[in-house]
């Protein structure tokens, strides 16, 4: 019995951390791409609200992190629009700062916090469960199936915005859309590496495809790979040591970065 148990906690874990490959390699790109990085850790970092929320309120945790995660990325779009790049860093910190804050507040509230809490912050992939896993597919599966519809538009707003509206593509509609992907994709990478962590795996996979390729496919695909690879060489090193896993998720990210660079990028 005790062997089954242990195989289901690692054949969920696995699946877990497939689907949050694919989502880092997809949106990681994007993000990498547009420069947005810091968008998409205060998106991250906001989550943290819905999940001190859902736990008060007897959610499931995803669920709170995902409309938390919407809410601050459409506000986050719309302070962008109104006031301009380079003008919306003090609005989007404070953002960030309140769902922090509104998440210790409900935490604080809630019974029996302290477990639950370690683990969306820091991210235990092995503590995902059936219905982590079925909010993780349907999530993967409205972000892939919005970048298969708009990834002409998306691609043309990487590459050069001015020019995507020269075309008279929906530029703002467009990035609104992609910061909503983005607040989804972390919803996702939340159980494998926690709130603190998820700016790492979202980003370091996509940076290290971009060493070895300029196609936005292409660097979708490298980008999922190296996504894989960290997550299931970093939960096998985490078994191994019985440790956390978002940490060892992270460290082989690096690692993979750090080899790219020097292979790519020689001193």
């Amino acid at each position: 019995m005790d062997s089954l148990m242990e195989w289901s906690f690692l054949s969920y874990a696995i699946l877990g951390g497939l689907l949050t490959s694919i989502t880092c390699g997809i949106i990681g790109t994007y993000v990498v791409l547009r420069r947005i990085t810091y968008l998409a850790g205060s998106i991250s970092h906001t989550a943290f609200g819905g999940v001190g929320l859902s736990l008060l309120l007897g959610w499931p945790p995803l669920l709170g992190a995902s409309l938390f995660s919407v809410l601050a990325a459409t506000g986050m779009g719309w302070i962008r629009l109104k006031l301009g790049r380079g003008k919306d860093d003090v609005l989007i910190g404070a953002m960030w700062s309140l769902g922090m804050a509104i998440g210790v507040i409900c935490i604080f509230l809630s019974p029996g916090y302290a477990t639950n809490v370690m683990s969306y912050l820091f991210g235990n992939i092995l503590l995902i469960s059936s219905t982590d896993l079925i909010i993780m597919t349907v999530l993967n599966g409205l972000i892939i199936g919005c970048v298969t519809i708009y990834y002409r538009s998306l691609q043309t707003i990487c590459a050069d915005e001015e020019f995507a509206k020269i075309l008279n593509l929906p530029v703002n509609r467009l990035n609104f859309l992609l910061l909503g992907l983005i607040a989804l994709s972390i919803v996702i990478i939340i159980k494998s590496v926690g709130i603190l962590l998820v700016i790492t795996l979202l980003t370091l996979p996509a940076a290290s495809a971009r060493l070895w390729t300029t196609q936005m496919k292409n660097m979708m695909i490298h980008a999922s790979l190296f996504a894989s690879i960290a997550t299931l060489l970093g939960l096998g090193l985490s078994y191994w040591a019985n440790l956390p896993s978002g940490p060892f998720i992270v460290f082989v990210s690096l690692f993979i970065y750090i080899v790219t660079l020097g292979i790519k990028r020689p001193w």
